[in-house]
């Protein structure tokens, strides 16, 4: 594993790249203004400029890239540009579309597409094809946005244009995916896999590897080509590309049970994303990390991550983000218990839904509105609000008006490829013709410069001719000092090599005497220490076997001892109900028997019947009561009746009304938390808790609590009582319990609970317990809001 300071090293290292790399661009964009106000003068140039200072603010800021865009649209209209003039147009077109204003954007690319025909510009044609396809993308028109690209295939492939083609063939990979075609994504991914290979373009190979990760049934795979994606795209310091990968990263590791890890690479998108002013990015990973949060019910922490992806939509002009951003808070608006704020989030998400609709994000938010005015008890608006949704939920699994649809896309879309194949062919003969004329020129101009570089060959000969006499002369003379001294230096440098060797070897043995040494001594000390060690451990291990045996012994004594006790409770708990029937229910059935023979006696007289009669009533009524008694006794009578939570309320009240110590608690709802054959053990641990309050501590006030962390179930028992030394708990001396102790320590096992205990003499009692509760059916769990009541001894 990396130790900590080399992982503080790699992210310091990873951050000053990430730095430098934002750096670089930021200095990129100063610099092209800097020329843009240098050139004042109303040109192509200036056009350019205008165009790349567009595209560097496209994802950091839209409306300012759009800025540029429309100055470079007017100019190349001014000066008759019509092919840079549709590209601004065009560029315009996307921004709005990334801005939710699909119909603005579908007529600026229409105008922008017409003025690509009316020069017959084809590749400026199939750049609007392309970014018509994109905008069907963004609508949710995948099968649309392919067969256009498929088009834009063939162009691409005739034209050998090998860079485009592998872009177009990724976006088509891209729309099959959110089709859930996957064999068939991958196909393309596999195309553009084979055309990269032996390329230099990391950036695309990485990309690849990432969507092809994304194409993997099984999250563990797909990390698996992340990562490899990954350590591409960090040599080509394409942190655009990161951002996008860390969150599928996080993705990944969430679905596979690895919530950190998620975390931590929703941190480093989030933060990669922010440095790039990738607004979109930075609105995806805050939404998947609100939904982290909403697994483990952190509402909070899951609403400070939406907000952000709500502004961030909102100031791109994102509006079908926005409006899931809205519907997102009001779902935990409504689970914290807002409803004012869950309302006003769902009614905004419902007017802006209205101006980029998206049915599904409408059904949920009308989902929200029900539940939040059903819980306020506005049953009419909640019955409205429900229809909707249930309309909405209807209407999404209809596929008749899909169907119809694509078949008008179809119709259009062969129509539009026939007059696009008519207008390439034209294209293409006209291309054919120039590039014929232009290879006559060339070949003309080429053996024109042949005879020049011909003629300049013969005249460099001669000069060679007269001059290479010469230079062999001198070549000869230098040659023969050159052996001469490199004859001597030869024997030199034998001579030196010899003396090393043999200083060399010298040193080799002593060096292999003193290991050798070294390595005899150390391994005498090395089996010394082992046997030390040998001993040492043995003597640890007999110590250990007699301090287990010890505790066994111990805790099997203690367990001897409570179930004599228990069973010594429950032959006295008979005997009591044995004498209580004996001495009062058995007292009052004889007496109705004697007036039921008295009322036989036919000389008595009708008062005295009567008066007989009477007394059997109240004999009964004395019988019915002390039955009601002993049965209450035995099992609260309002834990079947009223439930848990009203038990343990009824059962502090009667404590508080009859004792002298001042009561105060806490009580939750806990009703359904427990079966009901195990509830009796929970109302018995806080019976016996406050019993021993009662008998033993001489408290003059106790609290109690009774509250749910987590879905768990909390009980807190608290006096300032005399107390007690409670390290027979931690010396393990179970033997020292009390009887109340004891049982409810075993009733808190029972429930798969746990129990601490701190007490000192004169300090008071503190008694902890916690009880897991099974996961509810999310219905259940909804029903069942928390009810806290706090009640003091005034």
């Amino acid at each position: 594993m990396l130790g900590p300071k080399l992982l503080i090293f790699l992210s310091a290292m990873y951050l000053l790249v990430s730095f430098h790399f934002v750096q670089a661009q930021t200095v990129e964009i100063q610099e092209l203004t800097k020329e843009l106000t240098k050139h004042p003068i109303q040109d192509t140039t200036r056009i350019v400029l205008l165009h790349e200072l567009g595209r560097k603010w496209l994802n950091r800021d839209p409306g300012r890239a759009s800025a540029y865009f429309r100055e470079a649209e007017s100019l190349a209209l001014n000066l008759g540009e019509k092919r840079r003039q549709a590209m601004a147009i065009r560029n315009l077109a996307w921004i709005a579309a990334m801005q939710g204003r699909f119909d603005d954007a579908s007529g600026t690319l229409h105008r922008a597409s017409e003025l690509c025909r009316s020069i017959r510009d084809s590749a400026g044609i199939i750049g609007c094809m392309n970014t018509q396809a994109g905008l069907h993308v963004l609508r949710g028109e995948q099968a649309a946005a392919i067969k256009i690209l498929e088009r834009c295939v063939v162009y691409h492939e005739r034209m050998k244009e090998e860079k485009k083609l592998i872009r177009i063939l990724d976006n088509i990979g891209t729309c099959y995916t959110y089709l859930g075609k996957k064999s068939q994504a991958m196909k393309y991914r596999e195309r553009v896999l084979a055309l990269l290979k032996g390329t230099d373009d990391s950036l695309a190979l990485g990309q690849a590897w990432m969507h092809v990760g994304v194409l993997q049934e099984n999250d563990r795979d797909a990390l698996t080509y992340y990562r490899r994606a990954q350590s591409i795209m960090e040599k080509s310091d394409n942190l655009d590309g990161l951002a996008r990968l860390f969150n599928n990263m996080g993705v990944a590791c969430k679905a596979l049970g690895m919530p950190q890890e998620a975390m931590n690479y929703y941190e480093k998108s989030l933060d990669l994303a922010v440095q790039l002013r990738l607004s979109f990015i930075v609105s995806s990973v805050s939404m998947n990390l609100s939904n982290l949060y909403r697994m483990y019910a952190e509402h909070d922490r899951a609403l400070a991550y939406l907000s952000r992806a709500y502004h961030m939509s909102k100031e791109m002009g994102l509006q079908q983000n926005e409006v899931k951003c809205l519907v997102n808070l009001g779902w935990h608006y409504h689970c914290l218990g807002m409803a004012d704020s869950a309302l006003a989030a769902a009614e905004t998400a419902l007017v802006l839904d209205k101006r980029a609709p998206d049915l599904y994000a409408r059904m949920c938010a009308y989902e929200v509105l029900y539940k939040v005015q059903s819980d306020q008890g506005n049953y009419k608006g909640a019955f409205l609000n429900m229809q909707q949704f249930m309309v909405l939920s209807d209407s999404l699994k209809s596929e008749s008006s899909r169907k119809r649809m694509e078949e008008f896309n179809a119709r259009y879309e062969s129509a539009e490829k026939q007059y696009t194949i008519t207008l390439l062919e034209r294209d293409q003969a006209l291309q054919e013709k120039l590039l014929q004329k232009q290879h006559m020129e060339a070949q003309q101009k080429e053996q024109e410069m042949l005879l020049l570089a011909r003629t300049l060959d013969v005249e460099r000969l001669e000069n060679d001719h007269s001059t290479a006499a010469l230079r062999i002369a001198q070549d000869s003379l230098m040659l023969s000092k050159q052996e001469q001294i490199i004859q001597q230096d030869r024997i030199e440098r034998n001579t030196l090599m010899r003396n090393i060797f043999a200083g060399i070897a010298v040193l080799v043995l002593l060096l292999a005497f003193f290991v050798v040494r070294y390595v005899q001594q150390r391994r005498r000390q090395s089996e010394l220490r082992a046997q030390a060690v040998t001993l040492k451990v043995r003597a640890a291990e007999a110590d250990a076997h007699a301090a287990r045996a010890e505790k066994k012994e111990a805790e099997n004594q203690a367990r001897r001892d409570f179930t004599r006790e228990l069973l010594q409770s429950q032959e006295n708990e008979r005997k009591r109900i044995a004498a209580e029937l004996h001495d009062e229910l058995s007292q009052d059935l004889i007496i109705l028997k004697n007036r039921v023979l008295l009322m036989e006696d036919k000389d008595r007289s009708l008062e005295d019947r009567l008066s007989e009669v009477s007394g059997m009533g109240v004999s009964v009524t004395s019988a019915l009561e002390n039955v009601r008694r002993i049965s209450r006794n035995l099992r609260p009578m309002q834990l079947d009746r009223l439930g848990l939570t009203s038990s343990i309320r009824a059962m502090l009240r009667n404590v508080q009304d009859a004792s002298e110590t001042a009561f105060e608690w806490t009580l939750e709802s806990v009703d359904g938390l427990f079966p009901k054959d195990r509830e009796i053990n929970v109302y018995r641990i806080l019976q016996e808790g406050v019993n021993n309050i009662l008998k033993h501590a001489e408290a003059q006030q106790a609290v109690i609590s009774v509250v749910r962390r987590n879905g768990d179930v909390r009980i807190s028992l608290k006096d300032d009582g005399e107390g007690f030394d409670a390290n027979a708990l931690e010396e393990n001396r179970p033997g020292e319990l009390g009887f109340g102790l004891q049982g409810m320590l075993e009733r808190v096992e029972l429930l798969g609970g746990n129990m601490n205990i701190r007490s000192r003499p004169g300090d008071g009692t503190d008694i902890s317990v916690f009880l897991p509760v099974v996961a509810e059916e999310p219905s259940q769990q909804k029903k069942s809001e928390p009810m806290i009541e706090r009640e003091a001894d005034a």
